[in-house]
C-alpha cells in the first residue's frame, strides 16, 4: 500500500526543467486524488443503485465515473513516464467534457465549482495559452448554456435569472483568468529565468570540472572555447593571449571556421582602446558591447554576423594574462545572470591557464633535471671506467716493477708456498667472468672468486672443500673475505707507491740541497752527475750544455742570431769507475 501511494502521488521520472518538474508534482496528486475520489463516489453510488435506479443514476454510474477514473489514472501514469504533455492535455479533455456531460445530463449549472477549476487547471498545466483558451471555453460554454435554456430545453429558470447568473459568473470568472493569467506568465517567467541560472550553472560546473583536469596549454584552450560555446549556445568564442612585452593581444583559440580563418591569419589585437579586447585588457575589467555595428570598435571581417560582444579579462593575481571573447547575433543578448555566469567561467579558465603553464614549467624543470641526470650519470660511468681502466694499468705497472708476473700463496696443509704461481682453470674462469665458479670432482667442491678493485679484476682466490659444506654458506664467506682482502691489497699496494713517492721526493731534495750552495757551472755539473750516479745506481752518466745555434730549428720557425757570448762545445764528463751506462742523463 505505501509503495502504491508514493507511485500516485511522487514524481519519480526525472524532468529536465524547474518549470515541468512543478507541473508534474502539482497534476499528479490532482489526477491521482481525483480518480480515486472518482472511483470511491462509483462504488458509493454502485451501491446506492440498488435501491434507486434512475436514468440519471445510471449515467454516471456506467459511463461518467468509470471513464474519468481511468482516465485520471492514465494521466497519472503519463506523467509518472515522461509523458507529462500528453497527461495534462488528457486531463484537460477531461475536465472540459464534464463541464458539457454534467450540463447534459444533469441540466445545472456548474460554473460556480467546475469552471474555475478548468481554468486554475488549464493556467497552471500550460501557462497564459493555457488560461485564455479555458477562459474563451467556459465563455463560449456559458452562452450556449444561456441559449439552450432560453429555448426551454435545459432546467424551469426564468431567462432572466438565468442572464444574472451568467453575467456574475462571466464577470468572477473573467477576474479569475486575469489574475491567473498574471500569475502564469510570472511564473513562466521566474521558472525560466531559474531554469537558465540553473542550465547556466550546471554547465559552468561541467566546464570547470573538465578543463580543470585538461594539462596541456593548447588543448585546454581549443576545449574551453568549443565547450563554452556549445554549452552556453553563443555565436562565437575566443581567448586572447597576452604577449611578454604587453603590447599586444594573440588569438590563441576560436571557434568555428571564422576561428580557423583568424588563427591562421596569426590574427592578434593592440593592447588599447580601439578594440574591446584590448581596451579590456587594457582597463583590466569587462567590456560589454550591446550592439558592435553601432561603435567604432574595430572588428574583424569574418564575424560580420557579430551583434552583441562580452569580453571578460583573464586575470591570474595581479596580473592579466588574455582575455575570453564571447559573440552572440542578437544585440542585447547578454542579461546579468549571463554576465555573471561567465565572469565565473572566466575565473577558472584563468585559474586552468594558470595551472596548465606551471604544469608546462615543470615538465620543463623535470626534463632538465633528467638530461643532467643521464649527464651525470654518465661521467659518473665514464669516471668508473677510467678508475678501472688505472686501477687495472697501475696493478699491472706494480707487478711489472717487481719483476714477476704473478704473486701468490698457496697453502697444501702445513705447507706454504709463496711466489708465482700456476692459474687454475676454475682461477681463470672466475677472474674472466668476475663471478664465482663452482666446479665438483668426486667428493670434493672447488669454489673460484675473483679478487676486484673497482670493478677491476686483479687475482683470484680458490678453495678445496669437501663435498659436506653448505655451498651457499661457503659462498658468503668467500666473498665477504675476498671484499676485505681486495680492499686491504689497495690499501697496501697506495702505502708502498707512497712510501716511494717520499723516498724520491727526499732524495730529489738532498740533489737539490747540494747544488745549490755550489757557484761554478764545473762545480754544478760534477755534483749533479754524481749524486744522480749513487742514488742510481748508474754504470755511466753525462751532462752536456750546448749552444742554440747548435740545435736545429723548427720549420717556419726563423733562426735566431748568433750570439758572441753563448757557450760553445762545452762538454763536462765525470765518470766513476763503474761500468758504462748505455744512455745520457
Amino acid at each position: 500500500m505505501p509503495q502504491l501511494l508514493n507511485w500516485l502521488f511522487v514524481v519519480r521520472h526525472d524532468y529536465r526543467t524547474p518549470l515541468n518538474t512543478m507541473r508534474a508534482r502539482i497534476i499528479l496528486p490532482f489526477s491521482s486524488g481525483a480518480g480515486l475520489l472518482l472511483l470511491i463516489m462509483n462504488i458509493l453510488f454502485l451501491v446506492g443503485l440498488v435501491s434507486q435506479r434512475t436514468e440519471r443514476m445510471k449515467a454516471y454510474v456506467l459511463i461518467m465515473f468509470p471513464i474519468a477514473w481511468i482516465i485520471a489514472f492514465v494521466t497519472s501514469y503519463l506523467i509518472q513516464n515522461g509523458h507529462l504533455f500528453v497527461g495534462m492535455l488528457n486531463l484537460g479533455v477531461l475536465l472540459a467534457a464534464y463541464t458539457v456531460s454534467d450540463v447534459l445530463l444533469a441540466g445545472t449549472m456548474t460554473t460556480g465549482i467546475i469552471f474555475p477549476m478548468l481554468i486554475i487547471y488549464a493556467s497552471l498545466a500550460f501557462g497564459r495559452r493555457g488560461a485564455i483558451f479555458a477562459y474563451s471555453y467556459v465563455l463560449a460554454a456559458l452562452v450556449v448554456m444561456l441559449l439552450i435554456r432560453a429555448e426551454g430545453r435545459l432546467g424551469t429558470e426564468p431567462i432572466d435569472e438565468l442572464s444574472t447568473i451568467v453575467f456574475f459568473s462571466g464577470s468572477n470568472i473573467t477576474i479569475t483568468s486575469l489574475m491567473l493569467w498574471l500569475f502564469a506568465g510570472s511564473l513562466e517567467t521566474t521558472l525560466s529565468q531559474v531554469h537558465r541560472v540553473i542550465s547556466q550553472t550546471r554547465a559552468t560546473s561541467m566546464t570547470g570540472q573538465t578543463i580543470s583536469r585538461i594539462l596541456n596549454l593548447d588543448e585546454l584552450l581549443t576545449e574551453t572555447v568549443d565547450l563554452i560555446r556549445e554549452r552556453f549556445a553563443f555565436y562565437h568564442v575566443q581567448i586572447f593571449i597576452v604577449d611578454e612585452a604587453h603590447g599586444y593581444a594573440n588569438l590563441a583559440a576560436s571557434t568555428g571556421e571564422q576561428g580557423r580563418t583568424l588563427l591562421s591569419q596569426g590574427f592578434q589585437v593592440a593592447i588599447g582602446p580601439r578594440t574591446v579586447v584590448g581596451e579590456s585588457i587594457s582597463a583590466e575589467d569587462m567590456r560589454y558591447v550591446p550592439d558592435i555595428t553601432k561603435t567604432a570598435y574595430r572588428h574583424p571581417d569574418v564575424l560580420a554576423n557579430t551583434r552583441a560582444v562580452l569580453v571578460l579579462p583573464l586575470v591570474v593575481g595581479d596580473e592579466v594574462i588574455g582575455a575570453l571573447d564571447v559573440q552572440s547575433t542578437r544585440p542585447n543578448a547578454f542579461t546579468e545572470e549571463d554576465i555573471e555566469t561567465l565572469s565565473v567561467m572566466a575565473n577558472q579558465v584563468s585559474q586552468a591557464i594558470h595551472n596548465a603553464r606551471l604544469f608546462e614549467s615543470q615538465q620543463r624543470n623535470l626534463l632538465q633535471n633528467r638530461r643532467l641526470f643521464l649527464e651525470s650519470e654518465t661521467n659518473l660511468r665514464e669516471i668508473e671506467r677510467l678508475n678501472r681502466q688505472l686501477t687495472g694499468e697501475s696493478w699491472q705497472e706494480y707487478v711489472n716493477e717487481r719483476g714477476h708476473e704473478q704473486f701468490g700463496v698457496k697453502i697444501t696443509g702445513d705447507n706454504i708456498e709463496r711466489g708465482a704461481l700456476a692459474w687454475t682453470p676454475a682461477m681463470l674462469q672466475a677472474a674472466e667472468r668476475r663471478r664465482v665458479v663452482t666446479q665438483k670432482n668426486d667428493d670434493e667442491q672447488v669454489m673460484a672468486l675473483p679478487i676486484t678493485i673497482r670493478g677491476e679484476p686483479v687475482g683470484a682466490i680458490e678453495v678445496q672443500l669437501a663435498d659436506t659444506h653448505n655451498p651457499t654458506e661457503v659462498r658468503n664467506l668467500l666473498q665477504a673475505v675476498t671484499e676485505r682482502l681486495a680492499f686491504s691489497l689497495e690499501n697496501a699496494r697506495l702505502f708502498e707507491q707512497a712510501q716511494l713517492a717520499a723516498e724520491r721526493e727526499l732524495q730529489i731534495n738532498r740533489i737539490t740541497a747540494q747544488l745549490q750552495g755550489l757557484t761554478t757551472i764545473e762545480d754544478v755539473l760534477t755534483t749533479a752527475v754524481e749524486t744522480l750516479g749513487q742514488v742510481l745506481e748508474a754504470k755511466q752518466g753525462a751532462i752536456r750544455l750546448v749552444a742554440r745555434d747548435i740545435i736545429p730549428a723548427e720549420p717556419d720557425t726563423p733562426t735566431p742570431p748568433r750570439q758572441d757570448d753563448a757557450l760553445s762545445d762545452v762538454r763536462k764528463t765525470t765518470e766513476t769507475d763503474m761500468p758504462s751506462l748505455d744512455g745520457d742523463l
